[in-house]
């Protein structure tokens, strides 16, 4: 029997001004970026609680804001907050 994949939840924050933060949205098919990590957390919307990235750590992506594709929520992935 497979174990269950760990996820992380990330914080929803407002839409970041311009410039000040880098927003990564996926834009292929389906609402999930897909990467090559089978052992890291996938990383998911604070907010409708589904994946947003699947095989990336967190800390690779060094402080983006995610945009979810299936609720339009902007995701903090730092770990420095709250």
């Amino acid at each position: 029997m497979a174990s269950k994949k760990e996820k992380i939840y990330l914080s929803t924050i407002p839409e970041p001004p311009e410039d000040s933060r880098t927003v990564v949205e996926w834009i292929g098919k389906g609402t999930v970026g897909l990467f090559s990590k089978d052992d890291v957390p996938d990383l998911c919307c604070g907010k409708c609680r589904a994946v947003i990235i699947r095989g990336m750590p967190r800390k690779k992506l060094k402080g983006a804001v995610l945009k979810c594709k299936n609720c339009g929520a902007f995701n903090d992935t730092r770990t420095d907050i709250n």
